[in-house]
């Protein structure tokens, strides 16, 4: 391969890890949208001395954690455990007037890189499952997350929702870090077809709690 080929893959190689590292996920609700800065990949973060653990985001330091609680030796439904509650932790459950208020010193016009919801340690469903999501997806899990609609069982919208979907001992699970039971496996999913805002019409796979339905987006925001 020429000299120039190479520069070019590279190039294309760093624009396309840029473009994954500044996902934008979209706010509703009077959320700010958010800027998925997940940082460096693990295998640099572990192999790198006190100089660049010293530079780590908060997003970062989280991950290292992570790592170093994940063990092979686990039952993967105990890992998935210990996950959720590290992410408990850096994202504890926030009031929405401290929700509010943080956001309210936030730029308007920018995106809100999810480390600054760590470092503050202020977030709601959205942070704790994208969080969540990247964590499980660095444990080797095809995590996804789903950001949609949750209903009550007589089928009245409650709010918007985001969760974590995989699978656990191959069976399908939904992993939702702000509820009290936070992993339901071998989760019934159905079909419900949804029209969007352009008046089309889509088809995405439901699933169901003792009380909710989760109704996602059919987007995978990991990708």
């Amino acid at each position: 391969m020429s000299a120039l080929r190479l520069v070019a893959l590279a190039l294309l190689l760093v624009g396309a890890s840029f473009a994954h590292a500044d996902r934008i996920v979209r706010g509703g609700g009077g959320q700010p949208n958010l800027r998925l800065d997940y940082g460096r990949s693990l295998v640099r973060l572990e192999r790198g001395g006190p100089r660049l653990r010293s530079t780590l985001s908060a997003i970062e330091r989280v991950r290292l954690e992570a790592r170093r609680l994940f063990s092979a030796s686990l039952r993967a439904r105990d890992a998935v455990s210990l996950l959720v509650d590290l992410v408990r932790v850096h994202l504890p459950s926030s009031p929405d007037e401290l929700y509010d208020h943080f956001n309210a010193t936030l730029p308007s016009d920018e995106a809100v890189p999810l480390s600054a919801y760590v470092q503050r340690r202020v977030g709601i469903c959205r942070e704790r499952a994208f969080l969540l999501g990247k964590l499980l997806r660095d444990s080797g899990l095809d995590a996804q997350v789903k950001y949609g609609v949750i209903y009550d069982r007589r089928g009245d919208e409650i709010s918007g929702h985001a969760w974590v979907e995989t699978k656990l001992d191959g069976r399908r699970a939904r992993i939702d870090p702000s509820v009290d039971h936070p992993i339901s496996v071998r989760i019934r999913q159905r079909p419900v077809t949804q029209i969007t805002e352009d008046g089309q019409t889509r088809t995405v796979l439901a699933s169901r709690s003792w009380s909710w339905l989760y109704v996602p987006e059919a987007i995978d925001y990991l990708e």
